[in-house]
Order: structure tokens, then sequence, then C-alpha cells
């Protein structure tokens, strides 16, 4: 089964995708660098979201459900009273500014933020970047460690995967350029991802880079029974909530398409994969279409990584295409193990 399609690829394009069921590698193939080290953009959101729940959920003294004000600079106002931890990773905050801050300082991000009109009442909006630096901000001050640590020890270190986050470490492999398929070029709306002034900043989010190998660890680990059984409590509960869902509704095109039911820090169900009732997994998706997915009740994690650019619905589209191969692949195998005569 050959899912990506390389022959019709720009020849800087590196792209990986990995099936892994009931713990076993059962689909590897690759473009370009097997090995490269990508840029993950928006698939770091659930890992970020598994580093505050493990955090939160093994703690006496803070929760999700406390106020996040305490934990803030004191230029966040009053205006920020109703905002629980928790709002942060359901996209429920009621903070109604979102920017990727790009060259901009961390102080100038934090004043612009902290201006920020805070709606209550508003239904849950996809934030790109505004509730996850803040939620940072309460976890750095929480735990004290700043976030590079943070994200380190509580999301990535506990699976013994090694992702990168903030500054390039000595020998580390920086992420491959984010390209455009029309131009072969870099993408300029994305020219922040792999630029080492931003990644030092390690916005949280979207600042994660890594490889498929290593992202596997963590999703595996999420969807497979006996992985996830041996993880710490804190850890399994984090989990629980992150395939949990919390709402429904949630657009991450800005436009109101295309809305999902959402966790604490994922997107769920079968409408984010744009399957049939009964084809249902948490995990998140990219820019550059990338996605992560993990089904506990099959015990299918897939991971695909590309450094390619897609139009929005083109990327909509190919992830759909590329889960229902996947799905019905496995359905297949599973119909005809089943049938008279084969082992059973």
């Amino acid at each position: 089964m050959s899912l990506l399609d390389g022959d019709r690829l720009p020849p800087t394009v590196s792209e990986r995708i990995i099936v892994r069921l009931a713990g076993e590698v059962v689909h590897d193939e690759h473009v370009g660098d097997k090995d490269a080290t990508f840029a993950l953009l928006c698939v770091s959101k659930p890992v970020f979201a598994l580093a505050a729940l493990n955090f939160l959920l093994g703690r006496d003294d803070v929760s999700l459900d406390d106020p996040v004000r305490p934990f803030l600079p004191a230029a966040f106002g009053p205006r920020f009273d109703s905002v629980r931890i928790g709002d942060l990773l359901t996209h429920s905050s009621g903070i109604t500014r979102d920017a990727t801050p790009g060259r901009w300082s961390e102080a100038r991000f934090q004043r612009w933020i902290a201006g920020s009109p805070v709606d209550p009442a508003r239904g849950p909006t996809y934030s790109v970047m505004t509730g996850w630096y803040v939620l940072s901000l309460a976890m750095e001050n929480a735990s004290g460690l700043d976030r590079t640590a943070f994200a380190r020890r509580f999301g990535v270190e506990p699976f013994g995967a090694r992702l990168g986050f903030g500054p390039l470490a000595s020998g580390e492999q920086p992420p491959l350029p984010v390209m455009n398929r029309e131009t072969g070029d870099r993408e300029p709306d994305l020219w922040w991802a792999d630029a080492p002034e931003i990644m030092e900043r390690a916005w949280p989010g979207s600042g994660f880079r890594g490889g498929a190998e290593d992202l596997m660890r963590i999703f595996g680990a999420l969807a497979t029974g006996g992985e996830r059984d041996a993880l710490p409590k804190p850890l399994r509960a984090a989990a629980d909530l992150l395939e949990r869902p919390a709402g429904d509704g949630l657009s991450t095109d800005g436009e109101g398409k295309h809305a999902f039911a959402f966790s604490h820090g994922a997107l769920v169900g079968s409408q984010w994969l744009g399957q049939r009732p009964g084809r249902e997994a948490l995990g998140h998706d990219s820019g550059t279409g990338s996605f992560v997915l993990a089904d506990p009740g099959r015990e299918l994690a897939v991971v695909y990584l590309s450094n390619l650019v897609r139009e929005p619905v083109e990327s909509l589209l190919r992830r759909r295409r590329l889960v229902k191969r996947i799905y019905d692949r496995l359905e297949n195998d599973q119909h005809e193990n089943d049938q008279p005569g084969n082992g059973r």
C-alpha cells in the first residue's frame, strides 16, 4: 500500500508517514529525507496540552478549574478574572485577539494580549497562538520552569521522545524549510517556522520540531492499551482528557467551515477525520498538512509529516484520503482474517 505521491512532489520536499497498529509498525513510507526534522506547527498543540495536563493533574495546589489571572503578569488585569486555566486548553477563554507574533518581542506580544477584550460568553474560537501563550505563562509561574524545560519534562521526556523546543541544541538537526508548492520557494506565510530567532522563543502551540519516529513514541503510546496503562497516573488522566470531547463546532479555518469536536488540546471524532461515525480518533493537523492521530479503540496511531504547504482545502482533502485508505485497509484485513479457514 503506497500512500505518498513522491513522483509529483518538488525535489525540495520531504514527507514521511508511519502507521502503527497494536504496538507494531504496519506501514512506513517516505519521500526525500527519511530522518528529516520537521517544523510541527499546530501539531505542537496536543504535545503542549499533554505537558500542561500532566502537570496540573499531578498537583493539589493548582487545577484546570483555577482562574488563570493569579499566574499571569500584573498587566493582565481584571478582565481576565473570568478565564480559567482549562478554558485556554478548550479554546473557550473569550480572549479575542489572536496572531502569530513573528519577530515581535516577548514584551510586545504580552502587552498586546493583555490589552485584549475578553468575552466570557463567547463560544469556542480556535486559537492559533494567544491561548497557548497565556497557558505557557501560567505553567511557567506555577511550575517554576521556563516553557522549554516545562514542555520537555512533562510532555516529551515521559514518552522517551526527543522533540525539539526552544533554541537548537548542540548538534541538533534544524527543521526543514517550509516550501510552497506553486513557487518551489520557502512559504512566505510560514517564514517563521524554521527561523532560529523565532525558535528560540519557543512559542507554545506551534513551536515544536521533530521527526516522525519520535512523534510516534507519544501518539503510539496514547493509542496502545498496554503502553497507555503503563503511563504514570497523571499522564493517563491527561490522555483521557485529550480523547474526551469537550465541545463541538470548533473551526480551524477562521471562516466557520469544517467545524469539529474538540477536547482539552486536540481535535476529536469522525468529523475531523472526514470519516463515517465509528472511525474516530484524537489528534491535530498543521499548515503543511502534517497530522497525528491516535485511535485507542483500534490501537491505531498515524504520524504524517510534510514540509510542503498545500491550500487549506487540498490539505484537508488529502488528510481525509490518507485516513480513509488506512481505515479501509485495516477493516479489509480484519474482514479477511475473520473469514472461515483463516486461522479461526
